[in-house]
């Protein structure tokens, strides 16, 4: 019996050791986006270690480099950044773990007659096209006018002026100017209802 249980034991701390590999690995992938919180610790320096939010323009500020553009980097890339950074004037072999405590989800709005209305994540490793959007939240629906889709961009300059889409034809690959539309964040896709 008590045999079992250290087996037990044993096995669980194991499961725990390969899960976090797993989670650590995810986070040094991740390529980090406007508005993720980080958190970054450099070892043995307390007071430089600090929970920062990247900004809009992509930049963090951190104590002794100042400014330093984070955005698009993967977790691991920054982290090697802010080593050399940290090298070159202020500490002798840096050592610094990013972690994204808070991940800023991309999203656009896709409404209408589809399969369940909703916002549909624009993963940071590949673009969303508006086929790729409107199979994401199920489809048009039997009474989808996929010809007349429509388009409305967050941009101020374009709000005013939405652009209708010929969804049909993209799916048919007829289209030879655009082979699909790149959605961005805070588009909206409107699916309207065919009239007959």
């Amino acid at each position: 019996m008590h045999i079992k249980f250290i087996a037990t034991i044993m096995l669980v701390a194991f499961l725990s050791i390969l899960q976090s590999e797993e989670i650590q690995k995810e986070n040094l992938d991740y390529l980090i986006s406007p508005y993720d919180l980080l958190s970054i610790d450099v070892f043995q320096e307390p007071d430089l270690n600090k929970q920062i939010r990247v900004e809009a323009t992509g930049f963090i500020v951190l104590p002794l480099i100042g400014k330093v553009k984070v955005v698009g980097l993967t977790v691991e890339k920054a982290q090697k950044l802010l080593e050399d950074l940290y090298e070159k004037d202020y500490l002798v072999d840096a050592h610094i773990n990013i972690f994204v405590s808070e991940r800023k989800i991309n999203t656009v709005r896709i409404f209408g007659q589809v399969g369940r209305q909703g916002d549909v994540e624009i993963k940071p490793d590949r673009p969303l096209t508006i086929l790729d959007a409107i199979a994401a939240v199920g489809g048009g629906s039997r009474l989808a006018d996929l010809r007349k889709v429509v388009l409305t961009r967050q941009n101020p300059k374009n709000r005013d002026n939405p652009e209708i889409i010929n969804v049909e034809v993209l799916i048919e690959g007829d289209d030879s100017s655009k082979s699909d539309y790149i959605l961005e964040v805070g588009d909206t896709v409107f699916v309207p209802e065919r009239f007959f």
